[in-house]
């Protein structure tokens, strides 16, 4: 693993690396929050963050966009088959109270962008709650988004966690769209809170060599963070296997199948209170077993990494250092490692 190094500095709000991806051609775009982290009725207007693109393998990075995207959550976006670019800022209320999903799009290669654009989300009647004590037109749903990825047959598949009416703690969902995000629907629940008196959150998913797709999420209770969990479908999505619980704990898993075949993920906030250290786990069997945890930052951090693959069997990994306490006054700062995984 080499030294860390400096992408961006900022006091204050500059945290939360949560989304980085490849474009056509090679060139990479990292995107993180520059504003607080905080939770207001009217979040129509979303919370600024800025995307940086690098064309040299995360070696410099420009300032390429601020856009604005609700709250501090990561950004799923996806290259489609068709070659355009499609990221979901997150599931709001209309007057009405029904819930959509508010996308952008780029069809020349991040150049320009065009939205941010609704699309409806379809969901059974009354599945979906919003906060409590929300204005329906003026707050998001209880729904957090987290990964997207495309499948062969053009569909297009997008977790997320929240609460269906009833719910006392939140759930990890799946959604799907048959054309390219004009709308969305509901298409399984991974877990089922019921029998757990603790929160699912914070899902990402990939698909396995083999055709299925495996999912690591986020648990917590009312104090602290619980063992990360997974499962796996084999029907694309439809249904899940039983939960198993990780040797590990952490927040928003990050997970990347590697050009050789090992599947990397990134987490952080390892020690919860008081959000310290972020860390890379490797599997070499679709995520039947761990290897023992690789420290990529001992210090405080929101916990938020995110991960590409640059090289065969090299990655560039994206994390934050940050105050305790999460205060202002604090020379925040967006660091990268590159990290060679060499598989036996």
């Amino acid at each position: 693993m080499s030294k860390p190094t400096a992408v961006s500095r900022s006091r204050g709000h500059h945290w939360f690396p949560h989304t980085m991806f490849h474009i056509a051609g090679g060139d990479i775009i990292l995107g993180f929050s520059i504003c607080r982290d905080w939770w207001d009725e009217d979040l129509t207007e979303g919370i600024l963050h800025a995307l940086l693109q690098s064309m040299d393998q995360g070696a410099n990075w420009f300032l390429l966009k601020r856009v604005r995207h609700g709250l501090n959550d990561p950004w799923p976006s996806c290259q489609l088959a068709d070659g355009s670019i499609l990221g979901i800022m997150g599931a709001l209320l209309d007057q009405s109270g029904q819930p959509y999903i508010l996308e952008w799009r780029s069809r020349d290669g991040i150049k320009s962008w065009e939205g941010p654009r609704r699309a409806p989300l379809l969901l059974p009647d009354g599945l979906l709650q919003p906060f409590s004590g929300s204005t329906p037109g003026r707050t998001k749903a209880n729904l957090i988004v987290f990964g997207i990825i495309e499948l062969d047959d053009g569909r297009t598949l997008l977790t997320g966690s929240g609460a269906f009416r009833g719910d006392t703690v939140d759930r990890v969902i799946l959604f799907e769209t048959a054309d390219r995000g004009a709308s969305w629907s509901y298409l399984s629940s991974i877990t089922d809170p019921s029998p757990e008196p603790k929160d699912f959150c914070e899902p990402s998913f990939l698909r396995l060599p083999d055709g299925g797709i495996l999912c690591v999420m986020r648990t917590t209770t009312s104090t602290t963070n619980t063992p990360m969990y997974q499962c796996k479908s084999n029907d694309d999505g439809r249904t899940w296997s039983t939960l198993t619980a990780m040797s590990v704990t952490g927040v928003a898993p990050q997970l990347r199948l590697m050009s050789h075949g090992v599947i990397a993920l990134s987490h952080g906030r390892v020690i919860n209170p008081p959000s310290l250290g972020n860390q890379i786990i490797f599997s070499l069997d679709d995520g039947e077993s761990w290897s023992d945890p690789t420290v990529i930052y001992h210090g405080a951090s929101t916990g938020y990494t995110s991960m590409v693959e640059i090289n065969p069997g090299r990655l560039l990994v994206a994390y934050d250092e940050q105050a305790f306490a999460w205060t202002e006054d604090w020379q925040n700062t967006i660091n990268t490692v590159t990290i060679n995984v060499e598989r036996n």
